[in-house]
């Protein structure tokens, strides 16, 4: 398991991915993270799913920012829910 980056919508995005353990392809499941962003839950999550024999991709959608204050998770949140067929 280990944190990746990746670039989106002009961000560079930190997601967290668990791997099964053997080798060789797999099913894989994507993990929206709530709106704070990734956290313990969506970590916890993905690797849980990993040891069922799945690749887990908890992925990012604030640029690697967790956000504490619901302020600060409603201006980037309520723009990207107004555009939903961006998401």
């Amino acid at each position: 398991t280990r944190a990746v980056t990746y670039a989106a919508d002009g961000l560079d995005m930190t997601g967290y991915l668990a791997l099964p353990g053997g080798s060789g392809p797999g099913p894989a499941v994507l993990i929206g993270p709530e709106g704070p962003g990734v956290s313990d839950v969506e970590r916890g999550r993905a690797e849980a799913l990993a040891e069922l024999g799945y690749v887990a991709l908890a992925f990012d959608l604030h640029g690697g920012r967790y956000f504490r204050e619901p302020e600060d998770m409603n201006a980037r949140c309520l723009p990207l829910l107004a555009d939903a067929g961006r998401l």
